[in-house]
């Protein structure tokens, strides 16, 4: 497992009050077992791009727990290049991250269709 800062505290102008969202990633099976020990009412609604994994609420801690390496990569390369534009938006910063994801997602999909075309041996 590993992780880093995204967020306001590492792109943002956050507050005193603000969150410290917190990434992980965790192998599939790990992360299953999250899903299992952390109750619903901790889970973050889908409100922002949680596309494989699970977001929790744990005071001011928002923990965003990712089983795909390629979603995780992808939030960590976009958090690194709003890093470099300091301070970012909220808007700004879903736009950058949705558009790291959507690019995952393509190679993901590529991935699957090359297993899918390659000849049986």
């Amino acid at each position: 497992m590993y992780g880093f800062l995204t967020g306001s505290h590492a792109y943002g102008t956050p507050r005193e009050d603000s969150d410290v969202d917190l990434a992980v990633f965790v192998p599939a099976p790990d992360a299953d077992r999250f899903r299992e020990l952390f109750s619903k009412e901790l889970r973050i609604s889908n409100e922002g791009s949680y596309p494989d994994g699970c977001a929790y609420r744990f005071g001011n801690l928002n923990l965003l727990v990712f089983s795909s390496e390629l979603h995780f990569n992808a939030w960590r390369e976009a958090t690194a290049e709003l890093a470099t534009r300091k301070p970012v938006t909220r808007p700004e910063a879903i736009k950058a991250i949705d558009e790291k994801l959507a690019i995952a997602e393509k190679a993901i999909a590529a991935q699957v269709d090359e297993t899918i075309l390659e000849p049986a041996a």
